[in-house]
């Protein structure tokens, strides 16, 4: 370490004083001359990281998905074998080729050589990364969709994704499928003056309400920050034929899922 830290403050104190703008947009000087500039390799750096976000980071992104979403089985298999194989790539490797390929066969520098070798680094590390922050998405959220009727693609566009991409989404994943019961203690003393007549004692209040095997007053659910059941009140008594009817996604199996507990 003390070599290095020398060797950087000896080119801080030495270089400082001629970085300006003039340094940063000129053209290089000519050689033994101390005019010029960095300009171009400026440039130059810019479109190869410009290039390289444009090839490498789109079909990894969505390699990540398929990997995350749809890659249990044979196929999604074989490209998570070939993702870490090329993870494991040394990146002078990857150089060489492409140099040979596409600089050597050409005879020409182009940029679109370096930013070829640089999306080729950079696909697996961003299809790995995109896999396992997918992965934290808990299934209960994509159960909870489905239940509502959402195709499976819509899903993981508009639930699955946008879980991931967002920080709060473990604190949502903890409140996640859980029903939020709110104001118990007035709800239920609403129901019980409900039930209950005139001048009639609590007890036996109690044991109307024992003839009901399903009872429910306003019943809310959650799906992270989706309101998907609002107010249910429900009164089902023993040996009593019920259907649940409705078009698909209106909530027919959440609230039984939400019974079933």
């Amino acid at each position: 370490m003390v070599p290095l830290a020398s060797i950087l403050l000896e080119v801080i104190r030495n270089g400082i004083s001629t970085i300006s703008f003039q340094f940063i947009t000129a053209l290089p000087g000519v050689p033994g001359q101390t005019v010029g500039g960095i300009g171009p390799a400026i440039q130059g750096t810019l479109l190869l990281i410009a290039l390289t976000s444009v090839m490498g980071i789109p079909p990894g992104v969505l390699t990540g998905i398929y990997l995350a979403e749809f890659g249990n089985n044979k196929f999604g298999r074989t490209i998570r074998f070939l993702n870490d194989v090329l993870t494991e790539f040394p990146s002078i490797v990857v150089g060489i080729l492409v140099a040979a390929l596409l600089v050597v066969a050409t005879h020409q520098y182009s940029p679109i050589a370096g930013a070829i070798a640089l999306s080729i680094i950079t696909l697996p590390i961003v299809a790995r990364t995109t896999e396992e922050s997918i992965k934290t998405v808990p299934n209960s959220i994509r159960d909870a969709a489905m239940a509502l009727g959402i195709r499976r693609w819509r899903t993981t566009i508009s639930v699955v994704l946008s879980t991931a991409r967002s920080s709060k989404h473990r604190r949502q994943t903890r409140n996640a499928g859980t029903i939020r019961l709110k104001q118990v203690k007035n709800m239920t003393l609403g129901l019980l003056e409900e039930l209950k007549p005139e001048n009639k004692p609590l007890s036996a209040t109690l044991q109307q309400m024992e003839r009901y095997k399903i009872l429910t007053e306003n019943l809310h659910a959650w799906f992270g920050s989706n309101h998907v059941l609002k107010d249910i009140s429900i009164k089902i008594r023993e040996n009593e034929a019920t259907a649940i009817i409705g078009p698909s996604g209106c909530g027919k199996s959440t609230l039984i899922r939400c019974l079933n507990r």
